[in-house]
């Protein structure tokens, strides 16, 4: 009976540590998207604003100067595009870093605007494809499954892009069983995937990222190079989708308790 109790009492305090090491992940990805809101709120309000001001400057002196020296007016005018340029940029970023549409559980529309954004930003083609199984599913996921699904997919574009030099990208949804499944594949050259058990390092930090999200929905994510492409693939129980968290989101670091 000794040992009995001590085997129990063992078990017991393992999945007391795991518990607490669920919790402290998902404690973790909650303050990682309240910094991401804050900062996407900070560009848009503040850079953001004084770009398209200076813009609507640039675009008033080359209007006064179009009559007094053309040179300068054509200087003004250039200036003007850059910084049109740059309010775009700084919006897309923006909407990246805070999309509204999560709040409502809106995968399917985010997913559709970060493709747009990739080729516009990238010059590359970016092609979104919901099965109608999974349609159903993604417009009735949770936010808190919205948000994970929506920041996978995204840094699984960044590595596409920025680091797997690609031309083309191709995301899915779709339902296989009871899992809802996202993929999102390139033609790049692909990258190195360092072991689940390594401490991520410079690099390695966006597929850490993706793996805890897809724990956080009771899920996984896998990656594997087959035939010149590079497929990142998450898959997640139907139900932990359309469910809310079962650890809702921590409150901002300066509220009361």
């Amino acid at each position: 009976m000794p040992l009995r109790a001590s085997s129990i009492a063992a078990e017991s305090g393992q999945a007391s540590i795991a518990l607490s090491g669920r919790r402290l992940e998902h404690a973790l990805i909650s303050v990682a998207e309240q910094e991401q809101e804050r900062i996407g709120r900070e560009l848009h309000d503040g850079l953001g604003q004084e770009l398209a001001g200076a813009a609507f400057l640039a675009k008033a002196l080359a209007s006064k100067l179009g009559g007094i020296n053309a040179d300068a007016a054509a200087d003004a005018e250039w200036i003007k595009v850059i910084l049109g340029r740059c309010v775009e940029d700084v919006r897309t970023l923006s909407r990246q870093l805070s999309p509204t549409e999560l709040e409502k559980g809106d995968v399917i529309s985010t997913l559709d605007r970060l493709c747009a954004d990739a080729e516009r930003m990238y010059g590359l083609s970016c092609q979104l494809a919901i099965e109608p199984a999974a349609r159903a599913s993604s417009e009735s996921a949770s936010a808190d499954a919205a948000r994970q699904i929506f920041r996978i997919c995204q840094e699984a574009l960044n590595n596409a892009t920025r680091h797997g030099a690609c031309r083309t990208v191709r995301v899915t949804l779709a339902l296989r069983g009871a899992h809802l499944r996202l993929a999102v594949s390139d033609d790049g050259r692909g990258f190195a995937v360092p072991p689940r058990r390594a401490e991520p390092g410079p690099g390695g930090i966006g597929l850490h990222s993706m793996r805890l999200r897809a724990r956080h929905l009771g899920g996984r994510l896998r990656i594997a190079r087959r035939k010149g492409w590079t497929h990142v693939v998450a898959r997640f129980p139907q139900a932990s989708v359309l469910a809310p968290s079962l650890f809702p989101p921590q409150p901002p670091m300066d509220s009361p308790p």
